[in-house]
């Protein structure tokens, strides 16, 4: 139950591999869309990797480039002329979608030069969220701070953090400018698993410590 103030983006998006359909009897008369997009994740790995272990952020680990699914053909015996792949790029709250692509786009340009085989195109996101980048010693984190003291006697640690994942908290502070802070009961480390979970006295707990960050603000202990 740390108060979390800082946590990543994503920007997520397909890049497309355009080849020529033919037999696989013949596959010298088509162009294989498949080999194309290996060409291109492996390009992409080679420079995205070490690029973005360079970046940092006081709260958060580097930012992660993942390639999520990948499809193409439509039989075994035809060489495919379309592959597919969906891209997680995880951003840093400093991070600009709109950069982001553009580099994507950069490495992609590149790698065209390089390969003049090698046909692809990126599509626009349908994910492009900012991440979020809040205040340390606000009124907000400091009235759960000391709600989360109350209810687990010093036992957590209640020193503000970031987290690799996303939540609403962007739309409300980064784009709305409310002051969040995000807490809550349980582990990601359980989350999006087979066999999610919770513990119940975490949530107890929770409960209380929404209750008391609620009671301290109407008696008017920090505004």
């Amino acid at each position: 139950m740390r108060p979390i103030v800082a946590h990543k983006g994503a920007v997520r998006f397909r890049i497309v591999t355009h080849g020529r359909a033919a037999h696989t009897s013949k596959p010298e008369n088509g162009d294989n869309a498949i080999h194309q997009m290996v060409e291109v994740i492996d390009w992409l790995r080679e420079r995205g990797e070490p690029a973005l272990s360079m970046r940092g952020h006081p709260r958060l680990t580097p930012p992660t480039f993942t390639i999520g699914t990948i499809s193409g053909g439509v039989g075994v015996n035809i060489v495919p002329d379309r592959c597919v792949i969906d891209i997680d790029r995880r951003t840093l709250p400093t991070e600009d979608p709109a950069a982001v692509l553009a580099e994507i786009d950069g490495w992609l340009a590149d790698l065209m030069r390089a390969r003049p085989g090698v046909k692809a195109t990126r599509e626009d996101p349908y994910i492009s969220e900012r991440g979020l980048d809040g205040p340390v010693d606000g009124s907000l984190v400091v009235a759960v701070q000391s709600a989360v003291a109350k209810v687990t006697g010093g036992s957590v640690d209640a020193t503000p953090d970031g987290v690799p994942y996303g939540t609403d908290a962007t739309h409300l502070w980064g784009l709305a400018g409310i002051p969040t802070v995000v807490i809550g009961p349980g582990d990601i480390a359980q989350a999006h698993t087979i066999d999610e979970w919770v513990d119940l006295n975490d949530v107890r707990q929770c409960t209380e410590v929404y209750y008391e960050v609620m009671r301290s603000f109407v008696q008017g202990e920090w505004s």
